[in-house]
């Protein structure tokens, strides 16, 4: 959504680690792609997140958004909501600007809102 500033990716089905490990070089691809954008993640359709915890903190070393931008990862499911939490918890504050919602209006909420 380039009028609003946003990328928008969905999971659906089974997702492994390629799948998310792949995702940031995929995003870069985009001619319209900016680092400054804010992103959403929506899981909500996955069944199967296949993602060991050392590679959630792998994940959290790597970033092509800048400091501004803001990203929120939709979880839908408890279990995943879980693991993504444990992301949330070791990312360096100073350096990202992400949060893990359980609903996707309150994701949205919170990237159109000026507050962190």
């Amino acid at each position: 959504d380039i009028k609003n500033k946003i990328v928008y990716s969905k999971g659906s089905g089974a997702v492994n680690g390629k799948d998310i490990t792949g995702l940031p070089e995929k995003l870069k691809t985009f001619p319209d792609f900016k680092p400054e954008f804010c992103y959403i993640l929506d899981l909500t359709s996955v069944d199967l997140f296949n993602v060991k915890s050392k590679l959630i903190y792998e994940i959290a070393q790597i970033s092509i958004f800048s400091s501004e931008s803001k990203r929120a990862i939709i979880a839908g499911k408890d279990e995943i909501f879980g693991l993504l939490r444990m992301y949330d918890l070791i990312k360096d504050p100073r350096k990202e600007r992400l949060k893990i919602f359980e609903k996707r209006d309150e994701a949205c909420k919170w990237l159109l809102s000026k507050k962190d």
